[in-house]
């Protein structure tokens, strides 16, 4: 088979190794030489554990292992080897040197003892233990997982804690300020009022000086407004008369607007004018006002650039009566002078004639119109005098109403500030109130988180001894009976005080690292109440190898069934056909399993779930089974048992998985042995004590949860407290569930008392 294995490719790469041998390149010899090489070279090491018959029995059937084989006793690791590697797995921690130190050879301590006591364990009781490297690793990671868990569950803790202290006291705080700023805003709210008071007084008089006012108003605009009504009607008049003139002027305009420069040329170039043109001329002169009529004059008057001009824009309302009456004395005036007459001389002539007869008609309309402008401008003045004097008095209101409007504004001001020192002052009780129903519901709370905090603080010193007491009760009692459990924990912690590693006055109690509340429900779930059952409670939980449960009464398989009943527990046996795809599932699902009916080994193919073998691939966790790489659920649980009273379990199992001794212990067998005489003689009785003893677990797990929803909400709250009201009748709520709680918790307690003395008239039978 290795021939029709080892092709051309082999012998080409063994070429070289031939020819340095001195030796021919061919085939044969190639592949001999490999041969050769391959068993100067290979190496086989074979791991036996001396212990048992499988040794003895292997040695027997196969004595070349003792012949041809170099034997290499592996003895246990010594001091300076377990001293060396607690420093390097605790090189990281953070503590004292020196106590680190001490720390090192504890765990040295520890693991020696277990040896001792397990040597004791067998010579009195034949029963089998083994201390494994594997044990001692466990030790160190243990104690390094279990004291940063402690250490920041108890961080946690007193940061709850903390936080609802510095909430209350911070209301607290805010109860005297605002009990201190009602003091001082009552004075400031009376003087607010006083001046509200006081406005008001001087807004209701300028009100009366403005009403007062507004009728003097009234009364001047009333005679206002009969004046201007007069001047009206006087306008109007003077209007009309004046609109009759409009014409005449139009007339006079068209007049001149027909004057031609040529025609006025002809009438200057006349030496001797006409008697009628002359006339007409003289007219013009005594309009103009001159004295001197002569022709020579009209001449000169013609001969002027803006003669037409100063005929349209003549002064005709500075016509005087004198020259109204010169003119009707003239011919221009008289009957036989028409506009008719006088075109027959010049077209010039006759457009100055309508001029002058214009200008004289419109001195006869304005005549009449000038009295009525006279009693305009008197009624005129009349308005203005009036409208000044109903101007004062207009001002004068306007004065005193901004005035007013200015108080008012002050006032309003005024009852503003007043109405928010009210609701300032409304609010501020109100908190009070609300801080006075937060206060006295937690008056009681504070007291006790005070205390809860130091107690925290305290145990939190001693964690260092306690959590590797913890840790090596974890790692190394699991098989052990109570009395050697209880004995190897008193030893350690009189080594810790030797070693002045810190752990407290107080017995160990294993039960200190655990949640109360988790305890109370195994023991709901069917984990009996002794501290030795409550310890293997906490070593199944806490191990961070898989546990087999040695249990011959079936107890640990009862409360494993009950714990994890809800999360769909999967239950099978070594014997099943389909017990590896079970498995397999629930590996991937996440889902517990339990192994019952374990015998003195295990399936190796169960190994890779033992060891926990998980690997990562492409970002997934996986598990190789068999020939299968599986997806791993971090939620995956497995546990074992085995009906076995005195299992010889080999150190190749030890290594593999914790050994938990569930063994019935004698407090424990007592109170179930009580349990069925006082349920066969006194049904009513045992019932009341089951139902008592929910009771209490549920009311504990209530008041602790009540307890963590107000450390909850107070840590939560943002902003004022006091005008949270939600939150306030949240917590007063809390509060009275809190205080109803731990009445019916008090008094089943009570109950239970009285059904334990009950009870016990029936323990003699049990014992």
């Amino acid at each position: 088979m290795l021939r029709s294995l080892v092709g051309s490719e082999m012998c080409i790469r063994d070429s070289p190794f031939v020819k340095a041998a001195g030796k021919q390149e061919t085939r044969n010899v190639m592949l001999a030489h490999f041969t050769q090489l391959c068993r100067d070279n290979v190496h086989i090491v074979l791991t036996m554990s001396p212990i048992g018959d499988s040794f003895r029995r292997r040695l027997r059937m196969f004595p070349s292992l003792v012949n041809c084989c170099t034997i290499d006793w592996f003895t246990k690791w010594p001091e300076d080897a377990l001293t060396g590697v607690a420093r390097k797995m605790f090189r990281q921690m953070d503590m004292d040197e020196q106590v680190k130190e001490s720390l090192c050879h504890l765990c040295v301590s520890i693991h020696q003892d277990v040896t001792n006591l397990s040597t004791e364990f067998f010579d009195e009781l034949r029963r089998h233990n083994y201390t494994t490297p594997t044990s001692y690793l466990e030790l160190l990671n243990s104690y390094s997982s279990m004291l940063e868990e402690q250490n920041n569950s108890v961080n946690s803790q007193i940061k709850r804690f903390r936080a609802g202290l510095d909430k209350l006291q911070s209301t607290q705080i805010m109860v005297d300020e605002m009990k201190l700023s009602l003091v001082k805003m009552q004075p400031v709210l009376e003087e607010a009022a006083k001046k509200t008071a006081d406005i008001v007084v001087k807004v209701n008089t300028e009100k009366k000086e403005a009403v007062v006012l507004e009728e003097q108003c009234a009364v001047e605009e009333e005679a206002a407004n009969a004046i201007k009504k007069t001047a009206d009607a006087a306008r109007s008049e003077c209007q009309v008369e004046l609109d009759k003139a409009l014409p005449i002027l139009k007339k006079a305009e068209e007049a001149l607007d027909n004057l031609q420069d040529s025609s006025i040329r002809e009438m200057k170039s006349f030496t001797k004018p006409p008697e009628k043109v002359g006339k007409v001329m003289e007219g013009v002169l005594i309009l103009f006002g001159e004295k001197d009529l002569k022709w020579d004059k009209s001449k000169a008057l013609m001969g002027r650039m803006d003669f037409i001009p100063s005929l349209k824009n003549f002064p005709k309302d500075d016509i005087t009566e004198k020259t109204i009456r010169a003119l009707q004395k003239h011919y221009v005036c008289s009957e036989e002078c028409t506009a008719e007459e006088v075109k027959k001389t010049s077209s010039a002539a006759e457009g100055l004639f309508t001029w002058i007869q214009s200008m004289i008609q419109y001195f006869k309309a304005t005549r009449i119109v000038q009295p009525k402008r006279e009693q305009l401008a008197v009624a005129e003045g009349k308005l203005e005098s009036a409208k000044a004097a109903q101007d004062a008095a207009i001002a004068k209101l306007q004065e005193v109403q901004d005035r007013v409007a200015e108080l008012e504004r002050q006032m309003q001001e005024n009852m503003d500030k007043k109405k928010q020192l009210e609701d300032e002052m409304k609010l501020t009780e109100i908190r009070l109130g609300r801080a006075e129903k937060l206060m006295s519901g937690l008056s009681s709370e504070q007291t006790r988180w005070t205390t809860a905090i130091e107690v925290l603080k305290a145990s939190q010193s001693t964690l260092i001894g306690t959590v590797a007491v913890a840790a090596g009760t974890v790692a190394y009692l699991g098989p052990f009976t109570a009395p050697y459990r209880e004995r190897a924990m008193k030893l350690w912690s009189q080594r810790c005080r030797e070693l002045d590693i810190p752990i407290g006055d107080k017995e160990f109690d294993l039960a200190d690292i655990a949640d109360p509340v988790r305890v109370r429900e195994w023991g709901q779930k069917g984990l009996p109440a002794d501290a030795f059952s409550v310890e293997n409670g906490i070593v199944t939980t806490r191990s961070q190898r898989w546990c087999l449960c040695i249990d011959p009464q079936g107890q640990a398989n009862n409360w494993i069934r009950n714990m994890e009943r809800e999360n769909k527990l999967k239950i099978i046996k070594l014997s099943d056909g389909n017990y590896m795809r079970t498995l397999e599932n629930a590996i991937k699902v996440g889902v517990p399993v339990l192994l019952e009916n374990v015998e003195e080994s295990v399936d190796a193919a169960i190994d890779p779930i033992l060891l926990r073998q998980t690997f990562k691939s492409q970002g997934r966790l996986m598990l190789k089974l068999g020939d299968t790489d599986i997806d791993y659920d971090s939620n995956f649980r497995f546990y074992m048992t085995t009906k076995l009273p005195n299992p010889h379990y080999l150190p190749e199992l030890q290594i593999k998985v914790t050994i938990v001794n569930f063994t019935v212990t004698q407090q424990g067998l007592e109170e179930q042995l009580l349990a069925d005489v006082v349920r066969y003689e006194c049904a009513d009785l045992e019932t009341r004590a089951d139902r008592t003893v929910v009771e209490i677990a549920e009311g504990k797990k209530e008041l602790k949860d009540t307890e963590d929803k107000i450390l909850s909400l107070l840590a939560s709250s943002t902003g004022n407290i006091l005008d949270n009201v939600v939150l306030i009748d949240t917590l007063a709520e809390a509060k009275r569930t809190s205080e109803a709680v731990s009445s019916n918790l008090e008094v089943a307690i009570t109950t239970q008392r009285d059904i334990l003395v009950a009870r016990n008239r029936y323990r003699p039978v049990a014992t």
